[in-house]
């Protein structure tokens, strides 16, 4: 908000990290409110849609949007949210901003970032993951169609890292697949050794994906979170098949009851379920182990696996589209990619910036 000149379009999460909520006490929204268009709707921004459609340039004011106090929600949660309330998709914030920046009549540089895919691998929820990743696809399939006929804009598609490490086809119901017997030269043999544990491994059921009518962490606030869901164990596994389409076993409805064990009685969460009244540590105490309980469940039912919570190394994906989508192509670090668009692409000399941060003298470590 503070950069000058000003970004033309900023949309988003975060609205606390703006407002009066900052750890200064700073309000930015109120001391910038002049200088920008503020939002916080989903009906705002349809609304901003049709006026800068209908007005010159010059009566066009930076936009700022702000649709969620914190992160905004999972594709899976925003489409299951009533109409009322519902933040707009990154395919409707993506094709605003095309057209805001549009109209300025200007070349322009757009960064969208489709985050939450991320934070679902990071907590191992297939679902959630499957639709963001199809939510950005269809972001990225829009501002396609709006440029196709533009040979001078070009779109690259890329990601930092993988996450997760996903995997379909997992094996499960393992059992004795075969017994060999193992003779030795004197003839003896030995029975049972070389028997090896295989699993099923017929393919992957993403219909239990798409089942999905919840992100997992939505589903253990919930359940940690509301009084009657965590004095009811039917009351949770009913909805968990409701939500997810899976049964729980004993072994997971008693996980459930033994997470909502760490919680006192008279716990209560705030408005915001993912945040909670009595300490972020509290809370987690229920919704962490009831989170892993629930990923367990939907890959089983999926046959899906996740090796980590964490990064991966595998390579990742380029997706170009533009008469400049060659000079991504091949096999090259993740940072080229962002080096080439900047400097072959954008034409801007990165330099004299890099220059600056190596003479920083910036500790590698924050001096406390």
């Amino acid at each position: 908000l503070e950069l000058d000149p000003p970004l033309d379009v900023f949309m988003g999460g975060g609205r606390r990290y703006y407002d009066s909520r900052r750890e200064d006490g700073r309000d930015l929204l109120e001391e910038h409110k002049d200088k920008f268009t503020i939002i916080g709707s989903r009906d705002e921004l349809n609304q901003q849609k049709s006026f800068w459609e209908s007005n010159p340039p010059s009566r066009l004011k930076p936009l700022v949007g702000l649709f969620a106090d914190d992160n905004m929600m999972y594709e899976v949660d925003r489409k299951e949210a009533p109409q009322s309330t519902r933040q707009p998709s990154i395919q409707e914030m993506t094709t605003a901003a095309v057209s805001r920046l549009q109209a300025t009549g200007r070349k322009f540089c757009l960064v969208v970032e489709g985050s939450r895919i991320d934070h679902a691998l990071h907590a191992d929820d297939a679902g959630a993951a499957a639709y963001d990743a199809i939510a950005f696809d269809e972001a990225f399939g829009e501002v396609i169609e709006l440029v196709k006929n533009d040979e001078s804009v070009q779109v690259f598609s890329v990601a930092d890292h993988s996450t997760g490490g996903l995997t379909v086809g997992a094996q499960r119901d393992w059992e004795l697949w075969y017994s060999q017997d193992i003779c030795h030269q004197n003839q003896s043999c030995d029975a049972g050794i070389g028997t090896y544990p295989y699993g099923t491994t017929d393919g992957w059921h993403p219909e239990v994906i798409a089942a999905a009518r919840s992100s997992i962490a939505n589903m253990a606030a919930k359940m940690c979170c509301d009084p009657e869901m965590r004095a009811s164990s039917n009351r949770r596994v009913a909805y968990v098949k409701q939500t997810l389409d899976i049964d729980a076993t004993f072994e997971e409805e008693a996980a459930f009851t033994a997470a909502v064990a760490r919680l006192h009685d008279d716990f209560e969460c705030s408005d915001d379920i993912h945040h909670f009244t009595h300490g972020k540590e509290v809370g987690r105490a229920c919704t962490m182990p009831t989170e892993y309980t629930l990923s367990r469940m939907q890959e089983y039912a999926a046959r899906v696996k996740f090796t980590t919570m964490g990064h991966t190394s595998v390579d990742i994906h380029v997706y170009a589209h533009g008469t400049e989508r060659l000079k991504v192509a091949g096999t090259m670090e993740n940072n080229e990619v962002g080096q080439k668009v900047i400097e072959e692409v954008m034409g801007m000399d990165l330099s004299p910036i890099t220059q600056a941060l190596q003479e920083c003298d910036i500790p590698a470590k924050p001096e406390t």
